[in-house]
């Protein structure tokens, strides 16, 4: 009795471990040109949870192993490209799917604007600048109480002197000058 049960569930092991199957497929922009590095999804149809991924190689194939039984949607993107699902159904046997062309999805930019903002303080080989700009202490300060406020700046207003992390022999300018 326990011999021909054990051999009942070794050939339903056998019969699971043939139900995993293969999906090999390849990706083309609508030129015809394979493209490198796409994302492969394969999704749950009802629900549209992941079940396997995979990129695409240096000529758009891609393989997706030991997928169980079932229907899907084979998802295919690419930054730059739109979008592709493709219903699929795996039943019995491996899986050549059908060929996932992505159209180039083109976005014209009406306008770009690069900003940038200077950091607080800046280092050069042989002074340290202090950008009272980009400081939120410089709103309504005068330009005394803004160096008061820097890091690493002392102000001693009895004896008119400034230091700069404990040096004395500090120059100030403003805008340069």
């Amino acid at each position: 009795m326990k011999s021909s049960l054990f051999i009942l569930l070794f050939i339903l092991s056998i019969y699971k471990a043939h139900s995993q199957h293969n999906i090999d497929g390849k990706v083309e922009d609508l030129s015809n040109n394979p493209i490198v590095f796409a994302n492969i999804l394969l999704l749950n149809a009802t629900d549209s949870m992941l079940i396997k991924g995979a990129l695409s190689d240096n000529g758009g194939a891609y393989r997706l192993e030991n997928v169980p039984e079932g229907n899907f949607l084979l998802n295919g993107y690419m930054m730059g490209y739109r979008t592709v699902y493709v219903p699929i159904v795996i039943n019995g046997r491996d899986l050549v799917a059908p060929l996932l062309s992505l159209e180039e999805e083109l976005e014209s930019l009406e306008e770009v604007v690069v900003e940038a903002k200077r950091p607080l303080i800046e280092q050069d080989n042989f002074k340290t600048v202090v950008n009272v700009a980009n400081s939120i202490v410089a709103t309504g300060s005068t330009a005394l109480e803004v160096l008061e406020k820097a890091p690493g700046v002392r102000v001693d207003r009895q004896s008119d002197g400034i230091s700069l992390m404990g040096r004395d022999q500090v120059m100030v300018q403003i805008n340069g000058k």
